[in-house]
């Protein structure tokens, strides 16, 4: 018996514009979930057979208003359906809140629209949001867990985040920090 290969990671995050819905959510009549998973149009500009990106590759949806991040959204494995009563056909994913991605909820969107720009949806590399959100002077956060203690490689790396400043500790004499612009960071050794 032959194992099937295995399946890359899936790798794709997914911007999608919120504005027009958002207000349904403040007002009690969709949730997140439902305003930011579906019901997206996955093709590139008026086309209906040429994909902006793969659907089956989401492995996170991000809520965007205003230059905003409002919701973080994990992508379930084959979670994505196809809704066919639209012409062209939309997309639907399912998942939940996003644990990992939460800390950019309320944070600028490494992503902006342009006023009048007419795509709903916008896509990166999950590679490419680690390292913008990592970025020193990132709004977005740093993409380690600020609670957890790491050991890849084994150095005991130790990250703690507090009132927007991430603070990593690497053993034995490497501590960055990443502060929001505008802050001052005053430096004491003893």
């Amino acid at each position: 018996m032959t194992t099937p290969p295995a399946q890359p990671p899936r790798q794709t995050v997914v911007f999608v514009n919120v504005n027009r819905t958002w207000p349904s959510v403040e007002q009690g009549d969709l949730t997140e979930a439902e305003v930011t998973l579906g019901d997206w149009n996955p093709y590139k500009s008026n086309s209906r057979s040429l994909l902006a990106f793969d659907p089956d590759d989401v492995v996170l949806v991000l809520a965007y208003r205003r230059g905003e991040v409002l919701a973080a959204f994990d992508v379930d494995e084959h979670g994505v359906k196809w809704l066919t009563s639209y012409d062209p056909h939309r997309i639907r994913w399912s998942g939940v809140p996003s644990t990992r991605w939460a800390r950019l909820v309320g944070a600028d969107s490494p992503v902006k629209w342009r006023q009048g720009e007419g795509v709903a949806l916008k896509s990166m590399s999950m590679e490419e949001l680690q390292k913008i959100t990592s970025a020193p002077g990132s709004d977005s956060g740093h993409d380690r867990d600020p609670h957890r203690e790491t050991s890849t490689p084994p150095t005991n790396e130790v990250t703690v985040s507090v009132a927007g400043v991430t603070v990593t500790v690497q053993p034995p004499s490497t501590t960055e920090v990443i502060v929001p612009d505008g802050m001052d960071v005053l430096v004491k050794r003893r």
